[in-house]
């Protein structure tokens, strides 16, 4: 290995005197005991040394035919991550081999394995699951339909459905602690809460995406993202999730997993050519000459409806800039999308007209009064009901002598003589909506709500007497 004699007798020193103290309640330290088995815990070294001692492992499997599978002409016998082995066979005979294999090779190494913590999956298109048994030095292991591998879920139909629902729930759990963060800093910019979403919640929802990208709908994951949405705005969740999302200016989170999925698909090219994830990348290459489905032909499908078909057929130097130019199709895809679902929706299609461009409302993005907040995508989400109706009073306002475009918004939201109005009234005790005249001349509505006993003149003499 080409290490130096000095270097070994460094190592003995360290290893020879290592000594270890455990703490106990009120702060009371145990007295030292030697340590004589495992690594130093801590120690930048350990981890190196802990992987020189199982190099061997895959190499003392195969001298057993334990029905390793093969990939690109290799047998793959396990993976290995740290201390975590994952082992393969294609038959339950080759799989108890195995088992026997590393049975023996722990008991010659003194290494133990903890068979309560081991699991068997058997991926199998069938649902029945086989009637098989495994043992691990005469214990039984336990079969599972399903496994955490890294964070990851490995189901046995080979489906990602129970690896999105973990996920989910894992967002779900974060979710409290930034809406208490929110509710005590009610007037944060709506960016920064965004912000803090895709910084804490959005890297746990897209775990894996990778994966699944191409070949699963996000809609588990999505309905956490929504329901962030509104605790955001502080809206109900009977608004349209469309609507939510124009407000804000977002996308599925699919469209991102896709974005991160690209960047993956585009490094792969650069690996080494012994790297696994070369080889099953150009086994996948097979199956897609084939036109077997794969996770590689699911990714050039979606390059191609997005006019960017070139990008898996040879090696890009520019990654960053592929993965923009995707991420930005994508968008404006999803863009388009939301408008037409927005449109036929009652709540959201006189919004939907409004709409120009992909991204937050601007009125949103400078409005930092949560209340105020509130009130204004109310307005924009326009509920089905009875309304009393206002029309719009011209161009200019006759308080201030602004030049508006919407008397009703920039009465509720921006006229500095109704600054007192806006601070005294409870706002939330209102919906407000946009209808559109059969004059094609904007109408101005307000619908008040059955919670108190306030009328509809109150808010108008609050709002628009002059």
């Amino acid at each position: 290995m080409g290490v130096s004699a000095k270097f070994i007798t460094i190592l003995q020193s360290m290893y020879g005197s290592a000594r270890f103290s455990v703490k106990i309640r009120d702060g009371c330290i145990s007295d030292p005991v030697a340590s004589e088995t495992g690594v130093l815990q801590g120690e930048q070294l350990s981890p190196l040394l802990f992987l020189l001692y199982i190099a061997d492992i895959p190499e003392a499997m195969l001298r057993t035919d334990i029905h390793a599978p093969t990939l690109a002409g290799k047998d793959v016998p396990c993976l290995f991550y740290a201390d975590d082995d994952a082992a393969m066979a294609t038959s339950a005979l080759g799989l108890q081999r195995h088992l026997n294999a590393m049975s023996e090779y722990c008991r010659e190494w003194g290494m133990t394995v903890n068979v309560d913590k081991t699991k068997i999956v058997t991926f199998e298109k069938s649902k029945r699951k086989g009637q098989h048994r495994w043992t691990y030095n005469g214990k039984r292991v336990e079969q599972v339909k399903e496994f955490k591998y890294l964070g990851v879920t490995l189901s046995r139909n080979g489906k990602w459905d129970r690896h999105l629902e973990n996920v989910s729930a894992q967002g779900l759990r974060l979710l409290p602690s930034l809406s208490r963060f929110m509710f005590t800093h009610s007037n944060i910019a709506v960016s920064v809460m965004l912000y803090l979403f895709d910084t804490l919640v959005a890297p746990v929802l897209l775990y894996g995406c990778e994966l699944w990208a191409w070949t699963d709908k996000p809609d588990k994951i999505d309905r956490v993202a929504r329901r962030f949405y509104k605790k955001i705005l502080r809206l109900p969740s009977s608004v349209s999730d469309i609507g939510v999302e124009l407000l804000l200016g977002r996308v599925s989170l699919g469209e991102i997993a896709k974005a991160r999925a690209l960047k993956f698909l585009l490094r792969i090219p650069t690996l080494p050519q012994e790297r696994l994830m070369q080889q099953a990348a150009l086994l996948q290459g097979d199956y897609l000459e084939r036109d077997r489905p794969c996770w590689l032909k699911a990714a050039k499908d979606d390059l191609e409806a997005n006019g960017l078909g070139h990008l898996w057929r040879r090696k890009v130097e520019n990654i960053p800039a592929a993965v923009a130019l995707y991420k930005e199709r994508l968008c404006d895809q999803s863009f388009q999308t939301q408008i037409a679902h927005a449109s036929t929706m009652s709540s959201t299609k006189d919004y939907a007209t409004l709409k120009t461009a992909y991204g937050m409302d601007p009125l949103l993005s400078r409005c930092c009064s949560s209340q105020l907040r509130r009130l204004y995508c109310l307005i924009m989400m326009n509920n089905p009901g009875s309304y009393v109706s206002r029309p719009a009073i011209g161009m200019t306002c006759v308080l201030c002598n602004q030049v508006i475009n919407n008397v009703f918004i920039h009465r509720i939201l921006q006229c500095p003589r109704k600054r007192a109005a806006r601070q005294n009234h409870e706002t939330d005790r209102w919906f407000v909506s946009l209808q559109t005249a059969p004059q094609d001349d904007k109408v101005i509505t307000l619908k008040r709500k059955v919670l108190n006993q306030n009328t509809l003149e109150q808010i108008e003499r609050d709002f628009f007497d002059e």
